[in-house]
């Protein structure tokens, strides 16, 4: 099965509803040749008209742009412009509603999405139990962290609802089906045209450069996670600029709109009750050089104050994708960020950076902390894994852990600050890991399994810490050890941190709730 956007309006609507529901976004940084691409990325306040596109606005990323909302249709009757014949009409009407079928997947490389064959994987073979000593040569590391999996949960959820394609796909083909054979068979100068049926109004305008198409739904849908509805299917398409947008509406407060161009895809959401709902927007842009980045922001808002937000930022190159978020669901109470790296090529995890503002003895400091699969470290043949026990004096460790056989507990070494413990130099910890399979009906379903992650601290101007871990290891736990990453690949961890994560800081503010809301426009 190929994982793909909907083909149909309405799946491609209730698809990025669940896509929006299901999953927490995140953010990411790009790498450094994205710095400047990365650093235009601007909100357009003006931006808040009905029809306005490119809520996050990249210079030179995209073609919707200010000239765009500008020039949008206003809902309110048809301008004195026409098209030159009836023929570009019936062009325009073609176009935009044949524009449901583009896929966020489209952008991403085949080897980071999910139903990637050879990283498909079977139940058994991520699955560990680590109270006996397992194999780190049989442990399956190269899955996607957090950061990662979170943008493609975001879309694999919208796949979700192809079980509605089937719901009110017919009275919106037959609304198609009349307005074209209206236009194939008229030759009258175009001044607007509306058909209407016992199951809806159909409304066909151009003016300003924007051609306008509108289904009102006049019989219920029957929805699970709606109830009894009528649709409003509202589809735009700006000539000048090429970009298509559809508005669904499916009550006051439950509305999407996406936006599609010939190099972006993105879409703002709003699902929810008047007291308590979720909004969304996410936008996929592919540059002129091939590269390519995304944003999704998501809020939760109760009583119109936004209580949660979330959201991530990714790049793509074809080396390498770096994402920068802020999920960690392994790590209570995570307030941080951090920056995955991916290679292209095999679509496996290289390793991630974290960066934590933290107190320790009453002191506020920042660490950032390297984090290996176990393959890449040297010297550690099998592990076993415990609860934490009252045996284990390392205070801020969250797990026993045993190497290669021994009933001797894995001890990390600490920084010290007259002569007491303040941060761990190193330590092993379990970490959340995703892959993905294929069930009995030959669906692709995903399995988070943890598994052991060695982290180290980056070298800072008080305290050595990577450039210790041979002589540390060796001293505390007698364990001949080192890092076996490329250094190609360690430097571009690093690197994408340095730059990255700040650029998401910002990137990060760009938008809220108001904002995805003005753009839906509903």
């Amino acid at each position: 099965m190929k994982i793909k956007s909907c083909t149909k309006l309405l799946a491609v609507i209730m698809a990025a509803v669940t896509t929006i529901l299901l999953v927490a976004c995140e953010e990411t940084p790009a790498d450094t040749e994205y710095q400047s691409q990365t650093e235009q990325s601007v909100v357009d306040s003006t931006a808040t008209d009905s029809h306005g596109y490119g809520l996050v606005s990249v210079t030179d990323n995209t073609s919707a742009t200010s000239e765009e909302s500008s020039s949008s249709y206003n809902g309110e009757g048809n301008s004195t412009e026409k098209p030159s014949s009836i023929a570009l009409i019936k062009e325009y009407f073609t176009a935009v509603v044949n524009s449901t079928d583009q896929s966020p997947f489209d952008y991403i490389p085949l080897t980071m999405q999910p139903d990637y064959s050879p990283n498909i994987v079977n139940a058994e073979s991520v699955q560990y139990d680590f109270n006996t000593f397992v194999n780190v040569g049989s442990i399956k590391y190269g899955g996607f962290g957090e950061q990662w999996n979170m943008v493609i949960d975001n879309i694999i959820q919208s796949q979700q609802f192809y079980n509605y394609l089937g719901i009110g796909e017919s009275v919106f083909a037959t609304s198609v089906t009349i307005m074209d054979s209206f236009l194939n068979n008229t030759n009258e100068e175009f001044s607007g045209h509306e058909e209407e049926t016992d199951s809806f109004k159909a409304e066909l305008n151009y003016g300003n450069n924007i051609l306008h198409y509108v289904v009102s739904f006049k019989t219920e849908l029957e929805l699970s996670l709606f109830g009894k509805v009528k649709p409003v299917v509202d589809m735009t398409f700006n000539v000048n600029t090429n970009v298509k947008s559809v508005l669904v509406s499916l009550t006051e407060t439950n509305a999407m709109r996406y936006s599609i161009s010939d190099n972006m895809y993105e879409f703002g959401i709003e699902y929810g009750v008047n007291s308590a709902n979720r909004s969304a927007y996410c936008q996929i842009i592919k540059e002129s050089n091939g590269n390519v980045n995304g944003h999704i922001y998501e809020y939760i808002t109760v009583k119109d104050k936004d209580a949660v937000k979330s959201c991530a930022d990714f790049y793509i190159n074809d080396k390498y994708v770096s994402v920068v978020g802020n999920k960690a669901s392994g790590m209570i109470g995570f307030t941080g960020y951090i920056n995955e790296l991916y290679d292209v090529n095999y679509g496996k995890l290289l390793g991630y950076e974290v960066q934590e503002t933290l107190s320790i003895l009453g002191v506020s400091g920042t660490y950032n902390t390297l984090w290996f699969n176990l393959s890449d470290i040297s010297g550690i043949s099998n592990i076993k894994i415990a609860e934490k026990s009252e045996a284990n004096n390392s205070s801020r460790s969250t797990v026993d852990v045993y190497l290669n056989g021994s009933s001797t507990l894995f001890a990390p070494t600490y920084n010290k600050k007259v002569g007491i413990k303040t941060s761990r130099k190193y330590d092993i910890e379990l970490r959340l890991q995703y892959f993905y399979g294929r069930n009995n009906e030959g669906n692709i379903v995903e399995y988070k399994t943890e598994i052991p992650m060695m982290f180290i601290q980056q070298d800072n101007d008080k305290d050595t810490n990577y450039s210790d871990y041979h002589n540390d290891m060796l001293a505390d736990n007698g364990i001949n050890s080192s890092v076996t990453l490329s250094n190609v690949y360690l430097d571009k961890i690093m690197s994408d941190y340095a730059t990255l994560i700040d650029i998401f800081k910002s990137n990060k503010e760009l938008v809220d709730s108001v904002k995805i809301k003005a753009y839906i426009g509903a």
